[in-house]
């Protein structure tokens, strides 16, 4: 009788033990980390690109406005490091973030946020800014999707169209591209003479 009784006393302190054990690994767990990658076909502009567009640049700034605009909101409450790294080849950018309970579904907790561009890869500004957006949208809890024609395609294909129809802040217009001239208004100049002083 005492021998059983040892062991239903040695079997309820595996079982609790067992349970503290349990307990420690579901409730210690800290932040989950995730992070998705952009890759696919590049444009060449014949330069480096993290040196034609500097991370602190205008170019990040507007393709930034343009991925928020697009998704409706910013990223981990406007917080977002961008930079350019040196990435394993095929890779435009990546996304990286944490988050206190899940890497998808939980997207307005995600802080430590960031974008890294691939240093070795070629972008020009249409491309730039698509990819961008991209990354933001994995930010924002999108996950890659099937569809090729999509933003969220895993491989970069055709640039957003707010960023082909948005010309590159910190860039001129090239040379022997067309330029449009606008005439004036008749409203224009009758206020520009006005305006004018009139000799004494």
């Amino acid at each position: 009788m005492g021998s059983l009784r040892l062991d239903r006393h040695a079997l309820s302190a595996a079982a609790l033990c067992a349970l503290v054990l349990l307990a420690a690994c579901l409730f210690a767990s800290g932040p989950v980390s995730g992070s998705a990658v952009s890759a696919g076909p590049r444009a060449s502009v014949g330069a480096d690109a993290d040196a034609l567009f500097p991370a602190d640049g205008a170019s990040i700034a507007l393709g930034r406005e343009l991925a928020e605009r697009h998704w409706g909101g910013a990223a981990c409450d406007g917080s977002v490091d961008v930079a350019w790294t040196v990435l394993e080849p095929g890779t435009n950018a990546t996304a990286s973030w944490r988050n206190p309970t899940d890497a998808w579904n939980n997207a307005d907790e995600n802080f430590d946020c960031r974008i890294d561009f691939n240093a070795r890869a070629d972008f020009d500004w249409e491309k730039l800014c698509t990819v961008m957006a991209h990354e933001i949208g994995h930010l924002l809890g999108r996950q890659h999707v099937a569809d090729a024609a999509d933003l969220m395609a895993p491989l970069y294909s055709d640039p957003l169209a707010a960023c082909a129809t948005t010309p590159d802040p910190a860039r001129p217009v090239a040379a022997g591209a067309p330029v449009v001239e606008v005439e004036p208004s008749l409203d224009d100049e009758v206020a520009a003479v006005a305006a004018a002083p009139k000799p004494s």
